[in-house]
């Protein structure tokens, strides 16, 4: 199973608030997500799963020192999202049911996921640096997560509408645990973290601000522990609009497709977060 993990605004038909969200692909893969927190799980018919738990989001300085922005969020614990319904839809041709979830926070800021559960194999291109574009093989229970933010009000000489106390902001960190067998660790690997039960995590370093593609800044994504847990972080520079940050995750063992496996062995650099842990279908 492959999870893509990526950020976005909601635009919502029919919604809910607080009640958890649950939806089945019917082929053979869960989604549950909490209405309090947007923590979510991806579950397999195995019965083996993955979490993914957004624990902060932080404007820093220059410096890398958390500001004093009334708009940061210290914990998402008891933050409401409302979710959208799930529909049939297509992910650059790949057949695949889409759900999204969202929640406004504070100062009009928009967190916003957008989830694809795959019920067919094929390919998802994403367009790269330099006119480039990456490709990844998705697979039958394949999921994909987009994520977005939009509207910060960052701290800075203009803005005092955010108790910033004359700090400047300069970059966003979004802190998230993902635990599959176990939390996230460092492995041997450059930009590869280890879920333990044959899943892992590739991190591209590549990022989407107001539509221009660039690097994120050096040292990032980093680990570290907090709380008892793994936690990555994920550092945006200021945006005027929009973010989106795409890494990778994928999860150790093949596909049904050959061809797709020898495709998934390939250094991705992507706008979404994708996991791929077919383990959880053994």
């Amino acid at each position: 199973m492959q999870l893509k993990f990526g950020l976005g605004l909601l635009a919502l038909g029919a919604s809910s608030v607080l009640a958890d969200l649950s939806v089945d692909s019917g082929k053979g893969l869960s989604l549950t997500v909490k209405g309090q927190s947007g923590k979510f799980t991806v579950t397999g018919e195995s019965g083996k799963k993955i979490d993914v738990e957004f624990v902060s989001l932080h404007e820093v300085t220059e410096e890398g020192t958390k500001t004093k922005n009334a708009n940061n969020v210290n914990a998402f614990a008891t933050t409401d999202f409302t979710f959208g319904e799930l529909t049939d839809a297509t992910k650059n041709g790949v057949d695949c049911k889409t759900v999204s979830f969202s929640s406004l926070l504070s100062g009009g800021a928009t967190l916003k996921v957008d989830t694809y559960l795959f019920l067919e194999g094929g390919e998802i291109i994403n367009p790269g640096p330099n006119l480039t574009n990456e490709t990844y093989p998705v697979t039958v229970g394949s999921m994909k997560f987009d994520v977005g933010i939009t509207n910060f009000a960052f701290c800075s000489a203009d803005n005092t509408s955010t108790n910033c106390n004359g700090d400047i902001g300069a970059a966003l960190d979004l802190q998230v645990n993902i635990k599959g067998a176990k939390d996230a660790t460092k492995s041997d690997k450059d930009k590869t973290f280890d879920l333990g039960g044959d899943m892992s995590i590739d991190v591209s370093d590549i990022i989407t601000v107001d539509d221009v593609l660039v690097n994120m800044p050096e040292g990032f994504p980093s680990i570290e522990t907090k709380g008892g847990k793994s936690v990555m972080t994920f550092r945006f520079p200021v945006f005027a609009n929009r973010v989106t940050y795409d890494p990778v995750l994928q999860g150790l063992g093949g596909t049904s497709d050959p061809g797709l496996a020898a495709a998934s062995s390939q250094p991705f650099m992507f706008f979404s977060l994708l996991v791929a842990f077919a383990a959880l279908f053994r």
